[in-house]
């Protein structure tokens, strides 16, 4: 860990795992770039100083409003290549208070792909993480460079653990919802742009639209609130990552595969559409595959809903050359590698076939493992979207159907009316391909019921089973007639074991419902979050008069042994006979889940 500061406002940074060398990085506060000599790790490693001449710090009142630029991207209408120079050791990240900022290079002209978090919980992943989330969660641990010390602790009901991965308006952390006792991914507006009503309208906006859509292709909105200044939603946390990733890490996919996600994303954004709402930045970045072969419709924030649209952020801006993998605002919104040519023209006046001609640019990159048209700059590849024709993907890669290549066409079709009229004509092409229906109920193969039948026959079968059958049984009524027994000769014994026999049930439970995160346990925490005073004091004042009363009789010593031996033997229930049944019972699980995903990936 080496501490410096910034040479110009004082700002203290954190750098680690940094290499010796020098460096130009930017500081977290004022923006400034200064220069930075690491010669070892260690607190006193690294030392800062002005650059000559001493750039002009960035004053963030000073930057535009209505059009921001994504952190670590260029502002629009300016190069690409602006910053190439400002870099350090790719796991080195400066951590300040309020902000974590890598101090990376901005890509070159020819790197158009902006940096983006995953999206989805990786544990043997040690790489940085996605810049912009927007409805996509992150689970995987921090590069070892990058810290897990949030800039928020506790907000509203959740408690905040790490941050996930910053945007062009908002942070999103992972964050614990207290009172369902779950995990929760937490979307917070950036400080600097708290005070522009339109940003605040934007990121309102996109919880507004997700939390009308209750679909499971669509990331869901679980509460949207405030907490003085700070404005903030949380969301459905996705185990999982997002299909640019999973092109990064495999290239291109099997035809059936790319279909199966294609036809899920499709099947969200038609009800998504059927509530009159486009989303206009359709794009594999913005698709999540979570860990069960689901796929969700993420990042909302560009969303048009019908009597919603706002006016001040259509306003004509020149995207110059800004960098074809970025989110645009302006006259010109969306992402240029994937977005319709009338989109380009006017985002405010286009309906739900843009939508459809970028799902269909993203088939085709999932197809073929690069967007139908590149460029350097967004104008070269916009100019390619509206005047250049799409090559048939068939001809990109092999293996590709000519069916296949047919629907993906039809969805980029130049023109709108060229293209699907809607998803429901667009989904029964893709299920026919894929030899799946909707409209009527799922008939499985043949292989499909053998493996499903194997692995419910190896769940039930599991060898402990049935000592886990009979032994709560046998202790339970062994406890009984002993207490029966002991009533005859001695009150003081009977009470023993009655205590010995409530203890070990509520333990038992306990331990379970806790260690298990069972649902009962789950809305019995929520209730006791919300409980009034009264009935904690009148609960504590209960347990007290039966404590004193055992003691004035003199049994409380013989009481509290029970109350040992019940827990005792609820713990060893538990730890030694549950736990050995959960083992001997993933491997069927595992058969299960699996086919369960193959059927997913294949559209049913």
């Amino acid at each position: 860990m080496i501490n410096i500061e910034c040479p110009y406002c004082g700002h203290r940074m954190s750098l680690k795992d940094a290499k010796p060398g020098v460096y130009k990085p930017k500081c977290g506060k004022c923006q400034a770039a200064f220069k930075l000599n690491v010669v070892k790790d260690g607190p006193g490693g690294g030392t800062t100083s002005k650059l000559d001449p001493a750039p002009k710090p960035a004053s963030p009142a000073a930057r535009p409003a209505a059009h921001p630029s994504p952190i670590g991207s260029p502002h629009v209408g300016t190069k690409a290549t602006a910053n190439l120079d400002e870099t350090v050791p790719p796991s080195s990240v400066v951590r300040s208070r309020g902000a974590i900022s890598p101090v990376s290079g901005t890509p070159g002209t020819d790197d158009l792909e902006q940096t983006s978090p995953s999206v989805g919980l990786r544990k043997s992943e040690t790489r940085p993480t996605r810049a912009d989330t927007g409805g996509k969660q992150v689970a995987q641990p921090p590069a070892s460079g990058i810290s897990t010390v949030p800039d928020i602790e506790k907000l509203g009901g959740y408690r905040v653990i790490s941050e996930l991965g910053r945007g062009g308006i908002g942070v999103v952390y992972l964050a614990r919802q207290l009172s369902l006792d779950r995990n929760v991914a937490l979307k917070v507006i950036q400080d600097r742009f708290a005070q522009f009503p339109i940003m605040i309208s934007r990121f309102i906006r996109e919880a507004y639209a997700a939390a009308q859509l209750n679909h499971h292709n669509v990331v869901q909105i679980y509460d949207l609130g405030n907490e003085g200044d700070t404005n903030f939603f949380s969301m459905e946390f996705v185990e999982g990552k997002d299909l640019g990733e999973v092109l990064k890490e495999g290239g291109k996919l099997d035809p059936e595969q790319a279909a199966g996600f294609i036809l899920q994303a499709a099947r969200g954004l038609q009800f998504a559409h059927a509530q009159g709402m486009v989303h206009r930045d359709i794009k594999p970045a913005n698709l999540m595959l979570s860990s069960l072969g689901v796929i969700k419709v993420a990042d909302l924030g560009l969303v048009k809903v019908a009597d919603h649209e706002s006016v001040e952020e259509f306003k004509s801006a020149s995207v110059g050359n800004q960098s074809a993998q970025l989110t645009m605002a302006g006259s010109t919104i969306g992402t240029a590698n994937y977005m319709a040519p009338e989109q380009a023209e006017n985002a405010a006046n286009v309906d739900h076939r843009a939508d459809i001609y970028s799902l269909g640019c993203t088939f085709y990159t999932l197809l073929t493992g690069q967007p139908p048209f590149s460029g350097k700059t967004v104008v070269e590849v916009l100019s390619k979207h509206k005047n250049e024709p799409m090559a048939w993907p068939e001809l990109q890669a092999d293996r590709i159907p000519s069916d296949v290549s047919r629907i993906v066409l039809k969805m980029a079709a130049k023109k709108p009316e060229d293209r699907y009229p809607n998803l429901d004509s667009c989904i029964k092409d893709l299920e026919s391909f894929l030899g799946v229906t909707s409209g009527t109920n799922f008939s499985p193969r043949e292989q499909h019921v053998e493996l499903l039948e194997q692995s419910v026959g190896a769940y039930q079968r599991a060898p402990s089973v049935s000592i886990r059958k009979y032994v709560p049984l046998v202790f339970a009524g062994t406890s009984l007639i002993a207490m029966i027994v002991a009533v005859l000769f001695s009150f003081q014994w009977a009470c023993f074991f009655g205590i010995l026999l409530a203890s070990s049930t509520v333990s038992y439970f306990s331990i379970s419902g806790i260690l298990g995160r069972e649902h009962w346990m789950q809305q019995l925490r929520q209730c006791a979050v919300i409980a009034g005073w009264r009935i904690w004091f009148n609960g504590g004042l209960v347990a007290a008069v039966v404590g004193l009363l055992l003691f004035l009789l003199g049994w409380l010593p013989l009481a509290i042994l029970g109350i040992v031996l019940g827990v005792g033997f609820a713990a060893a229930l538990y730890f030694v006979i549950d736990k050995k049944i959960v083992g001997e019972r993933q491997t069927s699980l595992d058969q299960a889940e699996t086919l369960l995903k193959q059927l997913r990936l294949l559209g049913v």
